[in-house]
């Protein structure tokens, strides 16, 4: 009797085998989301990963989940190597750096913001953590991300506040502007009053006219200090650094802060990147999915 209805490639029952074992798995904690953890589990059955390979991916999934770290970019760097075809060594070790960004930035979050325990203050934590992470990744001390922050704390305002001075100071410095001189600018605009989303796109604008690693001339760094010290119009102020933009496209392999900038996952972007739409699309940065 023909038994063909029963026969399977060895590709089939690979797949079926690393799906099986990845809900063997147990979760460590509710909060492992295990959404993120079975799509994880997918990418690396149809890219014909080892169920050992599998396991290790989900265990630091689960690993930093229990640990009350943001999971969707870790998700979202593990699926993007497993759609470029990087080696998962290198994959690997790009998870390793960014775990430990993660958790540095976490301990300095909580000595700055001690936890409330409220659902929408955890979710902030979160998005800042992911912030400081990539701030971290580009080249902002730790004490600059802890002077960003208290820019936040000591005016008696939360994490949801503080996060949009820290993804300036790291946009900021991911275009070449030094450091020090970033974190002082983050400062100059947050004492005449720029938050939230006007911080945010100050710190973009700005960063994105860096070219070949150099920041902004120095000529347009002091212009747009002096507009923000004498209070001009910040709709205008974004208006001409866009003119300026637009009269400096990026150079080949070039690329706006945070943007990818090769195929490989362990060059340095940050967590995620900073989010496409900031304050709004949470810890994971809101990046569109790699697609295989």
């Amino acid at each position: 009797m023909k038994r063909s209805g029963w026969k399977r490639t060895a590709a089939g029952w690979s797949g079926f085998v690393l799906l099986l074992a990845a809900a063997l798995i147990p979760v460590a904690t509710p909060g492992a989301e295990p959404d993120l953890r079975g799509e994880l589990a997918r990418r690396a059955a149809e890219k014909g990963l080892s169920q050992q390979q599998t396991q290790v991916m989900l265990q630091r999934a689960d690993r930093i989940a229990a640990a009350d770290l943001p999971l969707q970019p870790v998700i979202d760097r593990y699926l993007e190597g497993l759609a470029r075809g990087v080696g998962v060594a290198r994959i690997e070790t790009a998870l390793d750096q960014l775990e430990a960004r993660l958790r540095e930035s976490a301990q300095r979050v909580d000595q700055i913001f001690p936890r409330s325990g409220a659902g929408s203050e955890r979710a902030m934590r979160l998005v800042l953590i992911d912030h400081c992470a990539y701030a971290l990744a580009v080249g902002v001390p730790p004490q600059g991300i802890e002077q960003a922050m208290r820019l936040a704390a000591d005016g008696r305002q939360g994490p949801g506040e503080g996060k949009a001075a820290v993804l300036a100071a790291g946009c900021l410095v991911a275009g070449g502007v030094e450091s020090g001189t970033s974190v002082d600018l983050v400062r100059t605009a947050w004492t005449h009053g720029y938050r939230g989303t006007d911080l945010e796109q100050l710190g973009r604008d700005l960063g994105s006219l860096g070219r070949d690693g150099q920041g902004p001339p120095p000529e347009v760094l002091r212009r747009v200090r002096a507009s923000i010290c004498a209070g001009g119009d910040r709709q205008d102020l974004f208006r001409n650094l866009e003119a300026m933009r637009g009269n400096n496209p990026p150079g080949p392999g070039q690329h706006p802060p945070g943007m990818h900038p090769g195929g490989d996952p362990s060059e340095h972007r940050g967590p995620s990147g900073p989010p496409q739409d900031p304050g709004h699309m949470g810890s994971g940065g809101g990046h569109p999915r790699p697609h295989p």
